[in-house]
């Protein structure tokens, strides 16, 4: 299947916001906006935005992701406002993110939050230190010793 400049918004779903807020679900989801099983898609220019439950599931299947871009997929919870939840992979499925348009990853060494759970990442999600996540320093402070 070929999905060419889509835009899912989980806004326009009605999705339950509050769905898997806990802590203990901080890297682990189940289900998403679009989610994927044991088919082949191209996505080119899509936008997934919106979706606390996650982005894209792919379970045994195919995903490649051309100018794709990843906005506000925001699981809510508690003392993790940055957290996102973009895509899991599962099942031997394969994710080839070829190309990002903006939104989350698109800068160099940004976290993608793609979750490998068993899966073959190829283009940027293998090519970065981690697909999931990579922290950022923002500010340092010194102090005097004594």
């Amino acid at each position: 299947m070929k999905m060419e400049s889509c835009v899912f918004d989980g806004n326009s779903k009605g999705r339950n916001e509050q769905a898997r807020n806990k802590e203990e679900d901080l890297c682990r989801w189940e289900g998403s906006l679009v989610d994927v099983v044991k088919s082949s898609v191209m996505m080119k220019g899509a936008t997934i935005t919106n979706s606390p439950e996650g982005g894209i599931t792919v379970s045994g299947g195919s995903v490649s992701i051309e100018k794709g871009e990843f906005l506000n997929n925001n699981p809510s919870i508690e003392g993790y406002p940055s957290l996102r939840r973009n895509i899991i992979c599962s099942d031997s499925g394969t994710l080839n993110v070829m190309s990002l348009k903006g939104g989350d990853g698109w800068k160099d060494n940004t976290s993608l939050w793609m979750l490998n759970d068993g899966c073959s990442f190829e283009g940027i999600a293998s090519e970065r230190d981690s697909s999931f996540f990579i922290p950022v320093l923002e500010s340092v402070e010194a102090r005097e010793k004594g």
